[in-house]
């Protein structure tokens, strides 16, 4: 598969590509599916977040959610 064909299942612009007719549901259908599940292959990553400069700590944020945490476990 080219360069230019695997990037039209590119996430970011997957439903331009198909609004141009130049993916169907089908194709994309298609390709998830041969996908490999290669969940078991990951790592967790920890990852240290810098805060909002504007925000408190613990402070809610405009949703009403407390701020997310400086440091996030990532999977």
């Amino acid at each position: 598969m080219s360069i230019n064909e695997l990037f039209k299942y590119d996430v970011r612009i997957r439903e331009r590509m198909l609004e141009r007719k130049q993916l169907t549901e089908s194709e994309l259908a298609s390709y998830l599916e041969g996908l490999r599940d290669v969940e078991s292959e990951a790592s967790a990553v920890s990852v240290s977040l810098p805060a909002p400069a504007d925000a408190e700590p613990g402070a809610a944020s405009e949703s009403g959610e407390e701020a997310a945490p400086k440091s996030t476990e990532l999977p």
